[in-house]
């Protein structure tokens, strides 16, 4: 009997990718490669950030939203950089704030889970 696997930085991204839809709660991510190649198509917000096993350094990772003709794009920029102001609390390792962001940001938008994700990531660090 003989196994296959695949191997290689991608197949690593992919799988990290997969594991952060899990545990943002959504349904797309991509890379920052992605994100850049997809341009100014579609509206996105940067999650988290993801390495390939064994590998620096690590990449944005992107949500895509929403396509940009869809007329949103002010409301999807708003939502967008609001998230974003919670993700660069966290990096900076200010996790107090992050929590203030992610719990103010989770009324306003009360269906959001990568928001709920933040809260609970904060709180294991603190």
């Amino acid at each position: 009997r003989m196994e296959w696997g695949l191997v290689g930085d991608q197949v690593g991204l992919a799988s990290n990718l997969e594991a952060h839809c899990k545990e943002f709660g959504v349904g797309v991510l991509v890379s920052e490669s992605t994100r850049e190649r997809v341009g100014d198509r579609f509206m996105a917000r940067m999650v988290d950030q993801a390495p390939a096993v064994g590998r620096l350094p690590a990449n944005d990772v992107y949500e895509l939203l929403c396509e940009s003709s869809t007329g949103q794009a002010s409301a999807v920029q708003q939502f967008s950089s609001q998230f974003e102001s919670i993700v660069g609390a966290y990096r900076e390792g200010n996790y107090i704030r992050a929590i203030q962001l992610a719990k103010a940001f989770g009324q306003e938008y009360p269906r959001d889970a990568a928001a709920k994700a933040y809260v609970t990531r904060c709180e294991r660090r603190l």
